[in-house]
């Protein structure tokens, strides 16, 4: 599924207030973690004369513009500590300058040796593409 957002800044400004208009509006960024997760199941309000309607594996969308200040303003401390801004991929924007490329230093060409003989010595894990997978095979459309 994808959604288009247009002001999508003021859209999450709304979510992260104090107050946020109650439960059910902070519920949203629970609920978008929960959609983006690809493997989730769904399941839609009841409503009168509807049946619930189950969603597998929703992997929301979302595609967004705004300003970069509202944009930026309207992310709280508590969405990078969640993982919520961390589903975000920000494409460049006006204002956007990218740094001039610059070579590395010699010393940081190569990786410290400490952490690198640290890590080899970690036990090493079976190949995980050849273990056979618990989900469900997905329907082809």
């Amino acid at each position: 599924m994808v959604c288009f957002v247009d002001e999508l800044g003021d859209e999450l400004a709304k979510v992260s207030e104090a107050g946020g208009g109650g439960v059910w509006v902070t519920a949203i960024t629970g609920l978008l973690k929960k959609c983006y997760n690809a493997w989730a199941t769904i399941n839609t309000a009841e409503k009168v004369g509807e049946e619930i309607e189950r969603i597998d594996w929703p992997a929301v969308s979302i595609i967004g513009a705004a300003t970069p200040e509202m944009f930026f303003n309207s992310l709280q401390p508590r969405d990078l500590e969640s993982g919520f801004a961390n589903r975000l991929l920000i494409l460049p924007f006006e204002g956007y300058g990218r740094p001039r490329e610059q070579s590395p230093r010699s010393e940081l060409k190569h990786p410290p040796k400490e952490p690198v003989a640290g890590l080899r010595a970690l036990p090493k894990q079976s190949n995980i593409a050849e273990q056979t997978s618990t989900l469900p095979p997905m329907a082809e459309a």
